[in-house]
């Protein structure tokens, strides 16, 4: 993967170190990202047009001087819901305890690994290229090739063959997958039937959790058209 390592290093210096407790406040009942605009003004020092994007379990920082790359760090705590009523002490930070790799609390490892696990079978294609690029402070940090999102793909130029169409409605009826059967058709037109055949089953009796918080916004497609999915992490808390 080629990108731009000076522009990263910048970035990631500008925002080390992070809070102790660098997650979402969820106790008023929202997902929000404490420091939201102070991380937002230390990127912009050194790339004002950069982006960042946050889920349950990591900030995602679009740097627009390196287009082709997201730089991924982990959270390492979030607090909790205050409606959950199996914990007594609401509002206080915890950790991640339920991430499916090697460190339960690094959702940003665990993808990693998956995207390792998949490259031994031949199998990465279906997800986006993860590297581990460096640690700060004892927080590892990751870079992933930059797709664009479901959402924000034009898709009217990468239409799927009626036959792949088929077949992944096919798929989905038997519960083979959940999510959007023209991408999954895309997949089979790109992949070919069999391997992409081959990925579901993988994914369904090896490692569930790569298609486990499969929203539009986890999956979408490369700049030449390729289906790809970018967020395959999972999720449980």
């Amino acid at each position: 993967m080629k990108f731009k390592h000076e522009i990263v290093d910048q970035l990631l210096e500008n925002l080390f170190p992070l809070p102790e407790q660098f997650g979402l406040d969820c106790s008023d009942g929202g997902d929000e990202l404490p420091n939201y605009w102070l991380i937002k003004d230390c990127l912009k020092e050194v790339d004002k047009n950069v982006k960042i994007y946050y889920g349950m379990s990591k900030l995602v920082i679009l740097p627009s001087k390196a287009e082709d790359i997201v730089i991924k760090i982990p959270f390492n705590g979030y607090y909790r819901d205050p409606w959950d009523e199996e914990n007594e002490e609401l509002g206080e930070w915890c950790d991640f305890y339920f991430a499916s790799g090697s460190d339960p609390s690094d959702y940003c490892l665990t993808e990693y690994e998956k995207f390792k696990n998949l490259k031994k079978r031949h199998l990465e294609s279906f997800v986006a290229e993860t590297i581990f690029y460096r640690e700060i402070d004892g927080v590892k940090i990751f870079v992933q090739e930059r797709v664009i999102p479901f959402d924000f793909y034009d898709r009217s130029s990468n239409a799927p063959s009626r036959k792949s169409k088929i077949v992944a409605k096919e798929w989905r009826m038997q519960g083979k997958h959940y999510m959007n059967s023209n991408w999954v058709a895309n997949c089979i037109d790109y992949y070919g039937e069999k391997r992409t055949e081959h990925f579901f089953f993988y994914c369904e009796n090896f490692d569930e959790d790569i298609t486990h918080d499969l929203h539009q916004g986890n999956f979408g497609y490369r700049k030449d058209g390729s289906p790809v999915l970018l967020d395959y992490s999972g999720f449980d808390s």
